[in-house]
């Protein structure tokens, strides 16, 4: 980040430290303050329109959002609060999106916002964090300063990951985990780190227990969190119900994020979601995203060339699933790998 960058990153952190410091004083002043401040410095389209879904529900003064606000505001590391804030809001939807446009516009190809790593299944030679590093500060070079880790239940390598990332600085990250993966000494570091968001897989009814649990941990530390679920054919009518919502509010995570999966075809599923985004999903204090319509509406995003790094390295497209075992970060730069399988801009 260059010295003008990082001097308007100080002056954010100032106002943002402003605004929640007035949200413990006057709630719905404060907060409306903060957010207008957040949709005023964001250009990219993606969180724009994350600011108008919250503006929207602030208008209504019988919003759960206002409470919600306030019990985040008291029960979350302020810390965490501002530099997941500042870094996602400038770092990555301001000053980012506009290297990563200019770096487009240069090269003819699409880059994506984030860097995704499929961390589910293990290998015999899997990644050194070193690698991990060095593949974040390539991306950062290119102005892609967010990733988004899926992790199994290996509480191990998920420590190892949570250290190795306290050292990327500029960066935000979201690591989507089973609650399994959760524990007290997970929880702290990612509080320490500042700039870490657990995310915590709720599947099924099976899971509800398992899932309290492990958001509990993360309330006691005071960690910023959220929960992911995702929905297909055959379990978006239960992922959607008031029991799992109702769990989901119990838990007083700041958003629920639903992934769609391959096996979402039937047309009446298809309406069963946006019905439900128009007309339920307000009605919660939390903040609901489908990323399927979010990423391909507001982000101008070709889900069917969504990429994804293994843990041994090789690169997975949405739309093959593979690729031939020459695409390995540990044989080609990130930059190369991108221009091959990226979808070409259209003039």
């Amino acid at each position: 980040m260059d010295k003008s960058a990082k001097m308007t990153y100080t002056l954010i952190e100032t106002a943002v430290d402003k605004g929640i410091r007035d949200i413990r004083g006057n709630t719905r002043r404060g907060i409306r303050n903060l957010v207008d401040l957040g949709s005023h410095l964001t250009q990219g389209l993606l969180m724009q329109h994350f600011f108008h879904i919250i503006q929207r529900m602030l208008a209504d003064n019988n919003s759960h959002l206002y409470e919600f606000t306030r019990n985040v505001i008291d029960h979350v590391d302020h810390q965490v609060l501002k530099n997941v804030a500042v870094k996602l809001g400038y770092t990555c939807c301001t000053y980012g999106y506009q290297q990563i446009q200019e770096y487009e516009q240069m090269h003819g190809y699409k880059v994506p916002r984030t860097l995704a790593f499929d961390f589910r299944e293990e290998y015999p030679d899997f990644l050194t964090q070193w690698e991990i590093s060095r593949l974040l500060a390539e991306g950062e070079s290119i102005g892609i300063y967010c990733g988004v880790f899926l992790v199994n239940g290996n509480q191990q390598r998920l420590a190892e990951l949570v250290q190795g990332l306290t050292n990327q600085k500029e960066g935000v990250y979201f690591l989507l985990a089973p609650p399994e993966a959760i524990n007290p000494v997970i929880a702290q570091m990612a509080v320490d780190a500042k700039n870490i968001v657990p995310v915590i897989s709720l599947q099924s009814q099976d899971d509800y227990l398992s899932y309290l649990t492990a958001v509990q941990v993360l309330f006691d530390h005071k960690c910023l969190f959220a929960t992911y679920s995702e929905y297909d054919d055959d379990n978006l009518a239960d992922l959607i119900s008031p029991n799992c919502l109702d769990l989901i509010e119990e838990a007083r995570g700041f958003a629920y994020f639903l992934i769609r999966s391959k096996n979402f075809t039937q047309a009446g599923n298809l309406q069963l979601i946006t019905d439900f985004l128009a007309k339920a999903a307000p009605r919660y204090p939390f903040l609901i995203f489908d990323l399927y319509s979010d990423l391909k509406e507001y982000a101008n995003f070709e889900l069917n060339y969504f990429m994804s790094i293994r843990g041994d390295g090789t690169i997975a497209i949405r739309i093959l699933d593979d690729l031939p075992p020459q695409y390995s970060i540990r044989t080609h730069s990130l930059r190369n790998i991108m221009e091959q399988v990226m979808p070409k801009l259209s003039y």
